[in-house]
C-alpha cells in the first residue's frame, strides 16, 4: 500500500487511508503528500496488474479534475439549506424526524440533520415553529428563553458519556439512548444568543465558544471542527437533539439518535458493523442480514494501520452476529488515531471495510502489589467511612471537596483550630479519638443515602444504604461532610478495561492502596473550580491496560460534602463491557469484574514478598520481606531461610547454584 514516483520507483510514503466494499474501491491522499497545491488542475487514469490470466492488465482512459480550494465547498453557514439538500440528494445527509410534543413550538424539535464535510462536522436543527425567533416571533404565551443542544456521543458508545435516559432525575422517554461526551449548544433569550458554546458532556468544561452558525425560519445549522470534538475522519458518532426552554415549566425535549461516519462517502460491508478499539485491542461484529447473509467461515483478516494481524473469530447469538477480535501489533499511544481494516468475503463476493478510532487517555497498571492468585472465597471489598459535620466545625464540612482534604480527613489529622481540637469520626461511637474501624463489603456498591425507602433512577437497580452512614440518617443527623476509603483486588484479564462511577461527590483513584500512588482519574475542587459536588449524579469513567492477568489493588477515595440535586448521596462503582455498565462483583452478572479482598485486606499484618539481589565484591547480598527461601533448582525443594528480620544476608558468589525466592508469612 504506497504511493510512489512513476519515474524513479521511489516509494514516497506508505499506509495512505483506503477502503474498499463491493465493486469500490477509494483512498484519501493529502494533497500536500502529492506534491500539489489547491487550484491546480491534472489528469488522472487508471491501471489493474493481476496475476490471472498471464498477468493480463487493463487501462483507463484519464479525466481531468480541478483540485478546487476547500473555501469553495458545497456547505456554507448562511441560513440557505439548498447545500443540504445537495448532500441529502447524494445521500450524505443522515436525519431523524421528531413528532410535535410540546406547547411551545420554537422549542419543539422536529427534525436532527448531520454530515460532514472536510475537517468539520455540519449539523442542522428543525423546530415545528420558529428557530431562534425574535420576541415578536416569540409564540403567544410562550418565554423567549431556549437552550438548544446537538449531543455528540464521539465513541459511539450509549454505555460512556452522559446518558440522555434521564435528566434532572426523570426518565426522557428516548428509545435508544446514547451517551453524549460533547455538547453543542446555542442558547437564545429574548431574542439574543445566551450562551453560544461546544462543552464536555461530563465535566461541563467550555471547549468553544462562538462556533459559526446560522439560522433561517425553522432551522438553525452550525459548523464544529473535528479537533474541538476530539474526532478524527473516518470515526462514527451518534447524533441526538435536545432543547430546553423557559416556557412550560421549563419542558424539556428529547430526539432519537443518528448515526454517522465521519467521511464524505465510501465503502463499506454490505451488512451492518460494529467497531469496538482500544489501545491494547478491536472487536468488529458484523450482523447476519435478513435473509441469513453472514460473513463466510475462515475467511476474515484484518489490518492495523496497514500491518497484518491476526484475528480470531466467533459466532454470537441474540441478535446473530460474527464477532472479528485482534490485537494491535504494539500498546497504541493515547491521543492517537488509528485504522482496522476488515477484508471477508460473504456469500463468496470479497468485501472490504476501514474503521477509524482515537485512543482515549489511559494508564497501565504497575505489576507491583499485583497477586497471580487469591483466595477467591474472599469476595468483595474494605472501605473505611468517616464523617466531620457542622456539628463540630459549626461552620460547615471541612474537606471541602478537595482530594488532598479529603485525605487529611480519612487520616484523622485534620482539627478545629478555633477551639484547638481533635476531630471525632462521627460514624463510630469514640469521641475523644479519632477512630476509623474498616467495614466488609462483601457484595457490591451501589449505596444510596435514601436506601431501601427509595432508588435513584439511572444505571443500577436495588440500592443498598451506606454502611455506618445509614446509623446517622437513624438518630436524625445530617449526612455531611462524608470521606469513603474503598479498598479491593480487582481480577483483571490481560488487556483494556474501563471503569466508572456514578455520583455526584468526588474522587480519586489510585492502582494499589497507597494514596500516593499512580492517579487513575481525580476530578474535585482542588485547582479553585467549583466542580464537586455536580449538577445531579452524573458517570466518570477511567481506563487502565493490566499488563498480565492478575489481581490488582484498586483504591477509590470517594468525598462529598452534601448532596446538591439529588435527594441523599449515592456511589456506584462499576465496569464497562459489550456497551453496558456492569456493577464491580456482581455474582449474578457474568460480565461483571470482580473483586476480592487478599493480603493486608484480610490480615493487616500482611506483608507483600519482595526479593532483590546485589552484587558486593566477591559477596552477593539479598535483600527481602516476607520469607526467604533457597533451592539448589528453579524446581526446587524450596527450604525456608529466614523471615525479614534477618534481612539482608550475604552469600559467596564462588557457592554452587542457587536460587532465591520470597513468600509471604
Amino acid at each position: 500500500i504506497e504511493v510512489y514516483d512513476a519515474l524513479s520507483e521511489e516509494t514516497l510514503f506508505q499506509d495512505f487511508a483506503y477502503q474498499a466494499g463491493g465493486d469500490m474501491l477509494e483512498a484519501v491522499i493529502p494533497l500536500a503528500d502529492l506534491g500539489l497545491t489547491p487550484g491546480q488542475t491534472i489528469a488522472i487514469s487508471a491501471f489493474q496488474e493481476g496475476a490471472s490470466d498471464g498477468w493480463a492488465t487493463d487501462w483507463m482512459e484519464s479525466a481531468e479534475l480541478e483540485l478546487t480550494p476547500l473555501s469553495s465547498g458545497r456547505m456554507k453557514i448562511d441560513g440557505d439549506f439548498a447545500d443540504w439538500a445537495e448532500a441529502a440528494a447524494e445521500g450524505l445527509v443522515r436525519a431523524v424526524d421528531d413528532p410535535a410534543d410540546m406547547a411551545d413550538s420554537s422549542g419543539d424539535l422536529a427534525r436532527v440533520e448531520a454530515t460532514v464535510e472536510g475537517n468539520s462536522l455540519f449539523l442542522r436543527l428543525s423546530v415545528h415553529g420558529v428557530i431562534l425567533p425574535s420576541v415578536e416571533d416569540t409564540p403567544p404565551g410562550m418565554v423567549n428563553r431556549y437552550y438548544y443542544h446537538w449531543l455528540i456521543d464521539t465513541d459511539n458508545n450509549p454505555a460512556t458519556g452522559r446518558s440522555n435516559s434521564e435528566y434532572e432525575g426523570n426518565p426522557t422517554g428516548v428509545v435508544r439512548p446514547i451517551g453524549a461526551d460533547r455538547v453543542v449548544q446555542i442558547g437564545w433569550r429574548d431574542g439574543a444568543p445566551n450562551g453560544i458554546e461546544v462543552y464536555d458532556a461530563l465535566t461541563e468544561e467550555t471547549l468553544m465558544v462562538d462556533f459559526d452558525y446560522a439560522a433561517s425560519g425553522d432551522s438553525v445549522e452550525a459548523r464544529v471542527p473535528f479537533d474541538v470534538l476530539g474526532v478524527a475522519p473516518g470515526q462514527t458518532v451518534a447524533i441526538a437533539g435536545f432543547q430546553e426552554g423557559a416556557s412550560d415549566g421549563w419542558a424539556t425535549d428529547w430526539t432519537e439518535p443518528i448515526e454517522l461516519t465521519l467521511a464524505q462517502g465510501g465503502g463499506e460491508l454490505p451488512l451492518e458493523s460494529l467497531f469496538v478499539g482500544n489501545p491494547f485491542d478491536f472487536t468488529i461484529d458484523v450482523y447476519d442480514g435478513p435473509n441469513g447473509e453472514r460473513v463466510d467461515d475462515g475467511t476474515a483478516s484484518a489490518q492495523v494501520d496497514g500491518v497484518p494481524v491476526a484475528v480470531t473469530t466467533s459466532r454470537l447469538t441474540d441478535p446473530d452476529r460474527t464477532r472479528v477480535w485482534g490485537r494491535h501489533p504494539a500498546l497504541l499511544e493515547a491521543g492517537t488515531v488509528h485504522k482496522v481494516t476488515l477484508s471477508c468475503e460473504i456469500g463468496g463476493a470479497p468485501q472490504s471495510q476501514t474503521y477509524t478510532f482515537k485512543v482515549d487517555p489511559y494508564t497501565v497498571l504497575p505489576t507491583e502489589g499485583r497477586f497471580a492468585s487469591v483466595n477467591e472465597s474472599n469476595r468483595g471489598f474494605v472501605a473505611n467511612i468517616c464523617q466531620i459535620s457542622v456539628l463540630q466545625t459549626l461552620s460547615g464540612p471541612v474537606h471541602s471537596n478537595i482530594a488532598e482534604l479529603a485525605e487529611l480527613q480519612l487520616a484523622g489529622q485534620l482539627s478545629n483550630e478555633e477551639f484547638n481540637l481533635p476531630y471525632y469520626n462521627e460514624v463510630e461511637d469514640t469521641v475523644d479519638r479519632w477512630v476509623l474501624d474498616p467495614v466488609v463489603v462483601p457484595g457490591v456498591i451501589n449505596w444510596y443515602e435514601l436506601a431501601p425507602e427509595s432508588e435513584t433512577l439511572l444505571n443500577f437497580p436495588g440500592d443498598e444504604p451506606f454502611p455506618k452512614l445509614d446509623r446517622l440518617r437513624a438518630f436524625g443527623l445530617e449526612v455531611q461532610g462524608v470521606v469513603i476509603e474503598v479498598l479491593t483486588y480487582l481480577k483483571l484479564e490481560q488487556g483494556y478495561h474501563k471503569l466508572g462511577l456514578y455520583t455526584e461527590g468526588g474522587h480519586k483513584v489510585t492502582a494499589g492502596f497507597d494514596p500516593d500512588g499512580p492517579v487513575l482519574s481525580r476530578f474535585d475542587n482542588g485547582d479553585g473550580v467549583k466542580r464537586v459536588p455536580t449538577y445531579y449524579a452524573r458517570n466518570a469513567f477511567f481506563d487502565v491496560v493490566a499488563p498480565v492477568d492478575g489481581y490488582y489493588p484498586i483504591r477509590w477515595l470517594w468525598f462529598q460534602t452534601e448532596n446538591r440535586e439529588e435527594k441523599g448521596m449515592l456511589l456506584e462503582l462499576f465496569s464497562v463491557r459489550e456497551r453496558t455498565l456492569h456493577l464491580l462483583n456482581d455474582d449474578s452478572d457474568p460480565l461483571a469484574t470482580m473483586a476480592y479482598r487478599a493480603g493486608v485486606l484480610v490480615d493487616p499484618n500482611f506483608v507483600m514478598p519482595t526479593v532483590s539481589l546485589t552484587r558486593q565484591g566477591a559477596n552477593l547480598q539479598v535483600t527481602w520481606t516476607g520469607v526467604l527461601q533457597t533451592a539448589p533448582s528453579v524446581d526446587g525443594p524450596w527450604t525456608d531461610f529466614g523471615d525479614d528480620s534477618q534481612s539482608p544476608a550475604t552469600f559467596p558468589i564462588e557457592q554452587a547454584v542457587r536460587f532465591f525466592r520470597s513468600r509471604s508469612r
